[in-house]
């Protein structure tokens, strides 16, 4: 599909179509799709936030926002079951046609033989390396993925979400650097004004790092709340872009020689 040549409403118009009335004169009903090359996202307002979401293009039976002409966005209809009706898959090989087919052949043999895909599952238990290598400082982030992540897989980035990384998230993490920084100045102030002009010259560069952790801090606390307050005129991928480091998945919960360690050991 190339999207200067279709508009995210003319695709929802055709999933629409497909789903309630099937193909012309064919008994046939719309279970999902596989939509190639780039792609026009749905742009959803909602509650004066503005965000691209494939979402339109699955929940079609009773769908939970419409396109509107007037204002070119897709806003909430009253009547929605807020339910995903197909599966959809998105893939986008550029020109690179050999890999489109590997695709496709592979989907076809899968099909044919399910079996062929599977493998004996097993149970990795490592409790002394999940101690060792747990990091605990993403635990946080993990659980800000946890729960919100459905609305960050959809680019929802609702009042709820903003203001709990504003109000919440963002001030432990400000809080975590000011007590970083202050006692990285208990550490410089007792163990390196003793040095000469080498102590001199290590303080001066950490005095410098903390100076910018500082205004780090003070930036993101700006950023966040400005989200807040402004967030109908900001892009999501700047939403996002702002948010990256408030969340975390799963696998950073362990540093990555313990991940290495179970697929050498597995």
């Amino acid at each position: 599909m190339d999207k200067n040549n279709f508009q995210a409403v003319d695709l929802w118009k055709m999933l629409e179509n497909l789903y309630q009335e099937g193909i012309k004169e064919k008994q046939s009903s719309l279970i999902g799709t596989i939509i190639i090359g780039e792609l026009p996202l749905p742009v959803i307002k909602e509650n004066n936030y503005v965000y691209p979401s494939i979402y339109p293009y699955t929940d079609l039976s009773k769908p939970t926002y419409v396109y509107d002409e007037a204002s070119t966005y897709f806003i909430p209809h009253e009547n929605g079951d807020q339910k995903a009706d197909i599966r959809q898959s998105i893939i986008n090989f550029d020109q690179r046609d050999a890999e489109y087919s590997e695709f496709f052949s592979k989907l076809r043999n899968y099909d044919q033989n399910p079996g062929g895909y599977t493998s004996t599952k097993i149970w990795y238990d490592d409790f002394i390396g999940n101690k060792k290598y747990f990091s605990e400082q993403f635990v946080s982030g993990y659980i800000n993925n946890f729960l919100f992540h459905e609305d960050i897989t959809y680019h929802r980035f609702t009042n709820l979400i903003l203001d709990y990384f504003k109000d919440g998230a963002n001030g432990s993490a400000v809080a975590l650097i000011n007590e970083y920084t202050a006692n990285t100045a208990m550490s410089t102030d007792d163990d390196y004004s003793q040095l000469g002009e080498v102590g001199e010259a290590y303080e001066s560069t950490i005095s410098d790092y903390k100076s910018n952790l500082n205004q780090m801090a003070q930036n993101a606390s700006t950023d966040l709340n400005n989200i807040g307050n402004d967030s109908n005129r900001i892009p999501t991928l700047m939403i996002g872009q702002a948010l990256a480091s408030l969340i975390q998945p799963y696998t950073n919960l362990f540093a990555p020689e313990f991940l290495t360690s179970i697929s050498t050991n597995v």
